[in-house]
């Protein structure tokens, strides 16, 4: 079954083109594809739109971009159970935020939506 994939990224800097913006969130897409099991099966589409006008965005910030591409459903492989092994990472371990111009991040973290039973 085809679905649309949607991701969605609160802009928090409006003075970067729009190409900045496309080109800082196009390294999320592959894990959030995986996150949310899909495989695109055809090219995608990116946008900027209101965030009152778009259901899932959360209207953190005035504008979102948003990516929208035809997807698959990737079936769910269940692993069998292995012990837990626990890994300690440095404390100053975590997220490095892909910078703009002058530095500023641009993009906060994507959110994404599948639309059953509808193709793009």
């Amino acid at each position: 079954m085809t679905f649309t994939f949607r991701a969605i990224w609160p802009i928090t800097n409006e003075r970067l083109p729009f190409i900045a913006l496309c080109a800082q969130a196009r390294h999320d897409i592959p894990l959030l594809l995986g996150q949310a099991h899909a495989r695109p099966v055809g090219g995608g589409r990116w946008t900027l739109a209101e965030s009152v006008h778009v259901p899932g965005s959360g209207r953190v910030t005035p504008w979102v971009l948003i990516y929208e591409c035809p997807a698959h459903r990737v079936p769910v492989r269940v692993l069998p159970q292995i012990p837990a092994v626990v890994a300690s990472t440095p404390a100053t371990a975590g997220p490095r935020p892909a910078a703009g111009v002058d530095g500023e991040v641009a993009l906060q973290p994507a959110t994404t939506h599948g639309q059953e039973g509808t193709a793009a």
